[in-house]
């Protein structure tokens, strides 16, 4: 797996077809998003962040993001490291392939 700054964050297609039109504001920029006219947005990946960082002072699974530039905006001044993230979790799959490495031999 290659680890890096995508890995931090999920992009998801705002669904058209619905009865119904849904938004969202985004929490970083403060602009308002509608799957009338947007296409994307942008969540963070819980699971990859949480597994190297105990920083989790906010509801990680109520954030929308309009853009990942906003997304990385509102880690760092959530204090999230973002290099330190990254290479924490490039080490923990090493040791992940190792471990596997181990158990196939």
């Amino acid at each position: 797996m290659n680890i890096n700054y995508s890995s931090l964050y999920d992009k998801r297609v705002m669904k058209k077809g619905k009865k119904r039109h849904w938004g969202f504001t985004c929490p970083h920029c403060k602009n308002k998003y509608s799957s009338k006219t947007h296409t994307e947005y942008f969540i963070i990946g819980v699971h990859e962040i949480g597994q190297v960082t105990d920083n989790i002072n906010f509801n990680w699974n109520d954030k929308l993001f309009c853009s990942s530039d906003c997304l990385f905006k509102f880690l760092n001044t959530n204090e999230i490291d973002l290099d330190k993230t990254v290479n924490d979790l490039i080490k923990l799959e090493k040791q992940r392939d190792k471990a596997f490495q181990w158990l196939n031999e």
